[in-house]
């Protein structure tokens, strides 16, 4: 087992970027809920019912704490590092382990 921290899990987070826009991301958080990376987000959907419910979870990370994108970065940054250190001792995590993690449960 390796020393990176377990993910888990995601929510949607308002994030101030550097040239002051405001984007709506998908940020990642271990289990102290420390953020561990993100990603720009885009509603999605398999129909309109999905592609709704997923606006109603952006628009409701408007009312959680804001985020901004250099500490979403200086995460990111510590997150890769740690990764790259495990690779380079030649650690390696089972798939089975990394479903886990990553809550995907039973893959058949």
């Amino acid at each position: 087992m390796t020393d990176t921290p377990i993910l888990s899990g995601w929510d949607y987070r308002v994030v101030k970027q550097k040239d002051g826009q405001y984007a709506i991301h998908e940020v990642y958080f271990d289990e102290q809920e420390k953020i561990e990376f993100s990603t720009r987000a885009s509603p999605q959907g398999h129909d309109l019912a999905e592609l709704a419910h997923d606006l109603g979870a952006m628009v409701e990370a408007l009312g959680k704490p804001m985020l901004d994108e250099a500490e979403i970065e200086a995460a990111a940054a510590a997150w890769a590092a740690r990764t790259e250190a495990e690779i380079a001792d030649g650690q390696t995590t089972p798939w089975e382990e990394i479903k886990a993690r990553l809550n995907l449960g039973k893959q058949d």
